[in-house]
């Protein structure tokens, strides 16, 4: 459909359908309330007639589609797995595995327009006073989650 990244966050309610600790979609927010939109089984590109090949699709929203989350456990996909090959979302603490053996927590820096690892405990390889530092396309593949976004 599109190339756009995911977000997740935790249900309000702390549960979803089929038990999940999260759920995953497009975040929405109106007022003070965030949402995750569910994006599985609305869209019908079936609609789009011939010779309308890949004409219009049409989008059926419902309530069920909007599932209320706590704000501060929404993070986005940042593109990258870590070496496990587990997707790495905003939020995520993960550690070095070889030169740079830090805790790091995933953070979006508006500066510099992309997502950065924050130094939580830095490892004897860090260099001083470097609060953040790129993730580099490759970067992520030299790390492990530890821990998923707490509420």
């Amino acid at each position: 459909m599109n190339d756009q990244r995911p977000y997740r966050a935790i249900p309000i309610d702390g549960k979803e359908k089929g038990k999940k600790k999260f759920v995953y979609g497009w975040y929405f927010e109106r007022g003070k309330d965030a949402y995750i939109i569910n994006n599985e089984g609305f869209l019908y590109p079936h609609i789009a007639q011939p010779p309308l090949e890949k004409g219009p699709t049409m989008l059926c929203l419902t309530e069920e589609h909007f599932i209320e989350v706590i704000p501060s456990t929404v993070g986005q996909a940042i593109g990258q797995q870590d070496i496990h090959k587990k997707e790495i979302y905003q939020g995520d603490l993960i550690r070095g595995i070889t030169h740079s053996t830090g805790l790091y927590e995933v953070v979006w820096c508006e500066m510099w327009a992309g997502f950065f690892r924050k130094v939580i405990e830095a490892s004897e390889y860090e260099p001083n006073g470097s609060e953040l530092q790129p993730l580099s396309i490759d970067g992520a593949k030299d790390h492990e989650i530890v821990q998923e976004v707490k509420p």
